[in-house]
């Protein structure tokens, strides 16, 4: 939205209140945000005991669990996850957990999972 005062132009920028993003996702002025999760929190202890579901013993240590915060698409995500919900109502839906470099993390993050890449990160 635009307020008009004389010959200046400003830009009000509001959030939607109604948004879909998770309760857990913290508020950012960046549509990208990568927040390390303290062991001691319950969406931590979350993901760690969903992860040990399928991966316990096949790894040697857990270094850091990571929230990647992307507003863009994670929206994308949901309207695509609300339609298979509607076209196939007994559906599952599963976790995927993804382990790889540092430097593989950040352009991932920014240029989401690129399939062009498979081996390689």
């Amino acid at each position: 939205m635009e307020q008009h005062r004389g010959s200046i132009i400003r830009r009000v920028r509001r959030k939607n209140v109604d948004s879909t993003l998770p309760e857990m996702w913290e508020d950012s002025d960046q549509n990208c945000k990568r927040i390390t999760l303290q062991s001691s929190s319950k969406e931590y202890q979350d993901v760690l005991a969903r992860f040990h579901v399928t991966m316990l013993g096949k790894y040697l240590q857990i270094v850091k669990i990571e929230r990647i915060q992307n507003e863009r698409w994670y929206k994308q995500y949901d309207a695509h996850r609300e339609d298979f919900k509607r076209r196939y109502p007994n559906i599952d839906e599963r976790l995927l957990f993804h382990g790889c470099p540092s430097t593989s993390a950040d352009q991932i993050i920014q240029e989401c999972f690129n399939r062009s890449f498979a081996g390689v990160n």
